[in-house]
């Protein structure tokens, strides 16, 4: 489990469930949220998200609330998160950003696709940059739990969206293929040099 400060913190199943539950800001009953992480591409079993939103309950990252027995709802504990200025705002700006980019890249010709993950991919990794400097100088504990959040794999979707798109035809895959290696070679010319050796 990852550390901040000698603190554990989220493993990575519970770093995307409270990203998950910051995106979408109320009480999500367990199969609701369940099912929103399966349908954005995020699958994971009925019985490791309840292990593992029981670990968060625990922590008090987020809130569990018992209706009924069929009926249980979790939401952030955001009295929790407090003195961290702005961090749950940037989170949820990250997090919504993500979702709406299933919808935009599902609508662009597989070249942009490539490109829109690339482009978002380099966003997400200055932001890294920027807040591991920002984190070694400052020793905010927000720095660190939104680093973290960006190494996720729920920052990842993008790019296993794309895959799914490439795996639904060999055209689309003959496609992404040639327009990924005329972005390497765009980046790095010396990679042409090298393919034209091999």
């Amino acid at each position: 489990m990852p550390k901040i400060n000698g603190k554990e913190i989220m493993d990575e199943t519970c770093m995307r469930i409270f990203l998950y539950l910051i995106t979408h800001k109320r009480e999500l009953r367990f199969n609701e949220l369940h099912n929103k992480m399966n349908n954005l591409g995020d699958s994971i079993s009925k019985p490791t998200l309840s292990d593992h939103l029981k670990h968060l309950a625990a922590k008090k990252i987020i809130i569990r609330k018992v209706i009924d027995a069929q009926n249980v709802t979790y939401k952030i504990n955001y009295k929790k998160f407090e003195k961290f200025e702005g961090f749950l705002d940037r989170v949820y700006e990250k997090s919504k950003e993500i979702e709406n980019n299933k919808k935009t890249l599902a609508s662009l010709p597989i070249e942009e696709q490539v490109k829109e993950v690339l482009r978002l991919n380099s966003i997400r990794k200055l932001e890294e940059l920027k807040l591991m400097v920002s984190h070694r100088l400052y020793h905010k504990e927000e720095d660190g739990l939104l680093l973290i959040g960006l190494q996720s794999d729920y920052y990842k979707l993008p790019e296993i969206w794309l895959v799914e798109n490439c795996l639904t035809s060999d055209e689309l895959k003959s496609r992404a293929f040639n327009e990924i290696n005329e972005l390497i070679n765009t980046i790095d010319p010396e990679n042409k040099k090298r393919d034209k050796i091999d």
